[in-house]
């Protein structure tokens, strides 16, 4: 008789006698061959069998760990050597990288590398669509340059666009309005003017101008005027017109709609409207350490993939001295995964010892 008990490996809680005509070098005899022929490499040292299957399947489990190491390092490397910043940037104007950056965060070892040249050489907020109506999906041309490589890429929403170790993301965007300002005094402004808040299809702010003026800014790229008042169809600059209300010392002097192209006289003051121009801001970042990352997610994948393919089994059996009547067998098993499955075709398998002897 063969009498299983609980051994002294986790997860095999079994206790059962069975009646079986074998002494007990039979039972590791019998044990080794049909482990073998389930594919265990089997080791019998006396009356005491180890077998273990697909103990690579451990090997997945190094690569996952290692995986979780590589993805730290990743980020570790991003933290100390990386940065993000913003840059703003108008239409057909250049600026330099990294000189002209607004860092949001910069790593401790950060140290300036490569420095180029980037333009915004043509910004849209969508083109015709078949059916001739205008879609919003916002793009544009940016121009980098480094002295020796000239590079032109579009950039769309979602859509980052890489050079020289910086990725380029869409942040926000807006007019710029040439204004021609003058007094009899002389001239006030002649530059672009940003305008930096947007509304519902129109552009707004406030600017100071010399001599204790104030000019508050409203900006219809398609202009049309009805029931409801000055507003714009659309954001497409289809028919560009200026509302500038004049202010100074505090009191509203007068107010004008100038079309694109046109001028008009608040009290003394000439405003003419010649041009308008787009402006970008450009989310910039480095990480250094993105390939590391890379690397340490596929090998998380890979290994994880490779333990579930390769499950660990072992089976440890020992047959201790027993008398002419039977014999007392200490087993255990441990699997990587599915371990009741496995306890439990091996414990079939102890079972069925005797049938062959039957």
């Amino acid at each position: 008789m063969v009498s299983l008990k609980k051994g002294a490996w986790p997860g095999c809680g079994i206790k059962e006698n069975i009646e079986v005509p074998l002494e007990a070098g039979d039972v590791v005899r019998i044990m080794k061959d049909k482990l073998r022929g389930k594919g265990y490499r089997v080791v019998v040292h006396n009356d005491r069998l180890t077998a273990v299957k697909n103990f690579s399947g451990q090997m997945g489990s190094m690569a996952f760990h290692l995986g979780i190491v590589v993805v730290l390092a990743g980020f570790l490397v991003n933290f100390a050597w990386g940065f993000r910043a913003t840059v703003f940037i108008p239409e057909k104007v250049m600026v330099r990288v990294p000189d002209d950056l607004q860092f949001k965060e910069k790593g401790i070892f950060y140290k300036p590398g490569n420095t180029f040249v980037a333009a915004l050489d043509r910004f849209s907020y969508g083109d015709a669509d078949a059916d001739g109506k205008n879609s919003i999906r916002p793009y544009s041309d940016i121009y980098f340059s480094d002295g020796s490589h000239e590079s032109m890429q579009r950039l769309r929403i979602n859509y980052p666009v890489y050079y020289k170790g910086t990725f380029w993301e869409y942040m926000d965007s807006g007019y710029s309005l040439f204004l021609d300002i003058a007094t009899p005094e002389g001239t006030v402004v002649k530059d672009y003017v940003n305008i930096d808040s947007q509304g519902l299809k129109s552009w707004n702010d406030t600017v100071p101008l010399a001599q204790d003026m104030l000019l508050s800014i409203r900006f219809y790229p398609d202009f049309v005027t009805g029931k409801q008042g000055a507003r714009s169809r659309s954001i497409f600059p289809k028919n560009p017109v200026v509302d500038l209300t004049l202010f100074k010392k505090g009191k509203k002097i007068g107010q004008a709609f100038i079309p694109l192209g046109r001028d008009a006289v608040i009290g003394d003051t000439r405003i003419q409207f010649p041009a308008y121009r787009y402006w970008q801001v450009f989310d910039v970042r480095s990480d250094p350490g993105r390939y590391l990352i890379l690397s340490g997610f596929v090998a998380l994948l890979l290994g994880l993939l490779w333990r579930v393919w390769a499950i660990t089994r072992v089976v440890v059996l020992s047959v201790k001295p027993c008398d002419a009547r039977s014999c007392t067998v200490d087993w255990g098993t441990w699997a990587s995964s599915g371990r009741s499955f496995w306890r439990d075709e091996f414990r079939k398998i102890l079972e069925k010892l005797g049938e062959q002897q039957a």
